[in-house]
């Protein structure tokens, strides 16, 4: 698993390039080719470098509770709930950032099954479960730091 871990942190631009590619050429948010670059990569790469270390985290705990686990998890939900907000700032949609955290799990997938030749199917499998998680639980987060710094939406009297 720390092999998975390590393998991510050599990739995170790739995986970056490949999730903003398909962000703004599969029209998920309106107006998004018109985004910068800086705007669509946001949050990702710190968070991408945190996942990947918790990766190796876990496997150097051989399952004992760790310090590093639990703050690299406090650090995970610190980033989604801002990248959320950020994309609030942006006009997204829950719909719109669900769909983004769906390409950044496909990238992430597609990215260690091409390049991992020397870790095993097993390990690979595993980091992809657990790197799921903790991307489900970033995308709650995420969703809940939108909402939170989404503008009031204003009722009209009829």
């Amino acid at each position: 698993m720390a092999d998975v871990g390590e393998l991510v942190l050599r990739e995170i631009e790739t995986i970056l390039e490949a999730v903003i590619v398909r962000v703004r050429d599969n029209q998920l948010v309106a107006g998004a080719k018109a985004l910068k670059f800086s705007q669509l990569v946001d949050h990702h790469p710190s968070f991408l470098a945190d996942l990947a270390g918790m990766l190796i985290a876990v496997e150097e705990a051989e399952g004992q509770p760790s310090n590093l686990i639990a703050d690299g998890t406090e650090i995970q939900r610190l980033i989604a709930e801002r990248h959320g907000a950020q994309r609030a700032r942006l006009g997204w949609s829950a719909e719109n950032l669900r769909g983004e955290y769906t390409l950044v799990r496909d990238e992430i997938a597609r990215v260690i099954r091409r390049r991992a030749r020397a870790i095993s199917d097993t390990a690979i499998d595993e980091g992809l479960v657990i790197l799921d998680r903790m991307l489900e639980q970033a995308q709650e987060s995420s969703i809940r730091g939108l909402l939170r710094a989404a503008p009031p939406r204003r009722r009209t009297c009829q």
